[in-house]
């Protein structure tokens, strides 16, 4: 018998939302140093939740060695016809 996928709790959580836990805005307003330890957790002042875009993946420091115009101008170890001997 499988599980319904209500049930199954992967993915859950990580969309985002528009209001924000007491804690989470106290966290933010501490970071924007808007809060001191002494100050009530009545009458919070409104944080502004910011929707983070995911950003494409960045490309690999080995892609951007290949695919630079630089890796192309510079010449790599001469090749050798087979059998020749290598220069001393």
């Amino acid at each position: 018998m499988s599980l319904h996928p209500s049930l199954k709790a992967a993915g859950q959580g990580k969309s985002h939302r528009n209001v924000l836990k007491k804690f989470e805005r106290i966290e933010l307003l501490k970071e924007q140093k808007r809060w001191s330890e002494g100050d009530s957790i009545f009458g919070i002042p409104k944080v502004r939740s910011i929707k983070l875009r995911k950003k494409k993946a960045a490309k690999t420091e080995e892609e951007t060695d290949v695919t630079s115009p630089d890796a192309a101008q510079k010449p790599e170890a001469s090749p050798q016809a087979p059998g020749a001997k290598p220069k001393s």
